[in-house]
């Protein structure tokens, strides 16, 4: 619903309505990183200290690669994207998962 038309026609390709409606999807998943940084933050300094520095890294990945990615239409670019934040992303949950253990 997102990132398809609402009516879908016959022949539409996807793949350049993906790219002409691209940026907003990315500028919002860039916005992520620095609400939850303020989120963060307002539950105070020591808690955002406690978070690591991992999870400053990731806030700064979520950011810039969001960032580009809404800025550029390479489709290798966007590959590389999709497959390393979900490894990303996972390899982040398993690693705070085995912390909280």
């Amino acid at each position: 619903m997102l990132l398809f038309p609402d009516v879908i026609e016959d022949g539409l390709d996807f793949r350049c309505h993906f790219y002409a409606n691209h940026r907003w999807f990315f500028v919002l998943g860039a916005l992520l990183a620095p609400i939850d940084a303020m989120d963060t933050l307002l539950k105070g300094r020591a808690h955002f200290i406690s978070q690591g520095p991992l999870y400053v890294v990731t806030l700064l990945l979520v950011c810039v690669l969001n960032i580009a990615a809404a800025s550029t239409r390479r489709e290798r670019f966007h590959a590389f994207f999709a497959i390393f934040f979900l490894i990303y992303l996972l390899a982040f949950i398993s690693i705070n998962l085995r912390l909280l253990a």
